[in-house]
């Protein structure tokens, strides 16, 4: 099992990781625009990555951006044709949202 300062290391010496990791604490925290931030910064570092585009465009529909998050999505699957989280997203955006009545 690896140590904290093992795992610590690793993300100093692969930031894209340690972003990642930064995005998904405040994506738990419901900081939604803190965790595009990280994630849009680890895409910068690995741009070809359609799991880091997909995490911008659900934090762009959790915040309402969903023509920017499609368009996230819409890249996923050009990276991957057949990436299977972007296709559920597409389509969660495209179902009416649920009323409650």
């Amino acid at each position: 099992p690896s140590s904290l300062v093992d795992c610590l290391l690793d993300h100093a010496l692969n930031p894209v990781l340690g972003l990642m990791e930064y995005g998904n604490i405040a994506e738990k925290g419901e900081d939604y625009a803190g965790a595009l931030a990280h994630f849009e910064a680890a895409l910068k570092l690995k741009p070809a990555s359609a799991s880091l585009t997909n995490a911008c465009g659900r934090m762009l529909a959790k915040l309402g951006r969903k023509d920017e998050a499609r368009a996230r999505f819409e890249a996923d699957l050009k990276i991957n044709p057949a990436f299977e989280p972007a296709k559920k997203a597409l389509a969660a955006l495209d179902a009416p949202a649920a009323t409650n009545s």
